[in-house]
């Protein structure tokens, strides 16, 4: 089977704050249970993104030249045989996962897993966050 790597761009600050707000949480909520550090079902690990091009026994989980034929989108949306997981997805956070996918699957460079978390001070920018915002009355 041939291995499809894709090498994109440099990840634009946009695409790292989608996946540390979208994708990360929800990988590590709904898949790390059975596809991360301890336990890999079927050999895959979904808690880092080499592994998830690499794959497990049925291949490659995402598909960066063609988003749609990632396993892994057909089996959140559950299509064919594959459904994970148990409990499908709603419907927003499979759109994030096809969205991330398809632009490019961009995962910080530090981050070895998608359960490291970044140390250090929260820098100028991140306290622009709107969550880090004072409330204001309207």
């Amino acid at each position: 089977m041939p291995w499809r790597f894709a090498f994109a761009a440099e990840p634009t600050k946009e695409d790292l704050a989608f996946f540390e707000n979208r994708i990360r949480p929800l990988l590590v909520e709904h898949c790390h249970k059975c596809h991360g550090q301890k336990k890999q079902e079927s050999g895959l690990r979904l808690d880092h993104r080499e592994m998830m091009l690499a794959g497990g026994d049925r291949g490659a989980a995402i598909d960066l030249a063609d988003a749609g034929a990632s396993l892994l989108l057909k089996a959140v949306q559950h299509e064919g045989d594959l459904k994970m997981p148990e409990k499908k997805l709603p419907q927003p956070a499979i759109a994030d996962l096809t969205e991330w996918i398809r632009r490019g699957a961009s995962w910080p460079a530090e981050a070895k897993t998608a359960t490291t978390l970044r140390g250090g001070p929260i820098t100028k920018e991140e306290r622009l966050f709107w969550s880090l915002q004072p409330p204001k009355e309207s």
